[in-house]
C-alpha cells in the first residue's frame, strides 16, 4: 500500500509520517519511510524564492524527473509488501508551481490539465492521501521554530498553494484538521490506513 501525505508547510506532514511508522510497527506492519524531493534532488534557494512563472515550469520538469526515479523505490519497497508512506509527493508540485504557472497557463483547471499531461510518465500512484488542512495564518509559530526554511513559506502563497490543493480533493484523499492535538491527527491517519488495507 502506497500512502503519501500532504499539506502546506508547517501543517506536520514529517511529523506524521514518523508517528505512523511507530504506530504500523507495533501492530507487525512493515512500514518504509520516504519523501520528496529525494535526496538526489538539489534546489538552490535563488530558486525557491524565484515566483516566476517559467522557474516554476522549470521547477516542475525537474519534479518530474525526481519522481520517475522515485517511483522505482516504491514500486521495490511495495513488492516486499511494505506499506510505503511519503512525505509528499505529486499532488506537492501540483500546489506548489500551479498558482506561479497561472499567469500563462491562464487558470487552475488550465494549469491542473497541463502539469497532468506532463505527469503522464508517473504511473505510480498513491493509494491513499492524507491531507493535513491547515489555514496559512496559524503556521508562523511552527515554521519559525525550524532551522532551515524551504523558500516556499510566505502566507500569502501558502493560501494559494492550499487552493490548489482543495481543488484536487477526490475520493482516495482524507482530510485531517492539521490544528488537532498531534495524538489525534495520527489516530485518524493510522484509522484511515487501516480501513484501506482491510477494504
Amino acid at each position: 500500500m502506497f500512502v503519501s501525505i500532504e499539506g502546506i508547510d508547517g501543517s506536520g506532514k514529517s511529523t506524521l509520517a514518523r508517528n505512523l511508522k511507530k504506530k504500523l510497527l507495533e501492530l507487525g506492519r512493515p512500514v518504509f519511510l520516504t519523501r520528496e524531493p529525494t535526496d538526489r534532488f538539489f534546489i538552490t534557494e535563488s530558486e525557491q524564492r524565484n515566483r516566476s512563472a517559467e522557474n516554476a515550469i522549470e521547477l516542475f520538469f525537474r519534479f518530474t524527473t525526481d519522481r520517475l526515479h522515485h517511483q522505482k523505490t516504491i514500486n521495490s519497497e511495495l513488492d516486499q509488501d511494505r506499506i510505503v508512506i511519503s512525505d509528499r509527493y505529486i499532488h506537492s508540485s501540483y500546489a506548489y508551481q500551479g498558482p506561479l504557472m497561472e499567469i500563462i497557463m491562464g487558470g487552475m483547471d488550465s494549469t491542473i490539465e497541463w502539469m497532468t499531461n506532463v505527469s503522464m510518465v508517473i504511473r505510480m500512484m498513491p493509494d491513499l492521501i492524507l491531507f493535513l488542512d491547515l489555514e496559512p495564518d496559524s503556521i508562523a509559530t511552527r515554521i519559525a521554530r525550524r532551522k532551515e526554511r524551504s523558500g516556499f513559506e510566505e502566507p500569502g502563497y501558502l493560501k494559494m498553494v492550499r487552493n490548489y490543493y482543495h481543488r484536487m480533493i477526490d475520493r482516495n484523499w482524507i482530510v485531517i484538521d492539521s490544528s488537532l492535538p498531534v495524538e489525534k491527527v495520527t489516530a485518524i491517519a493510522l484509522e484511515a490506513i487501516l480501513g484501506k488495507l482491510k477494504g
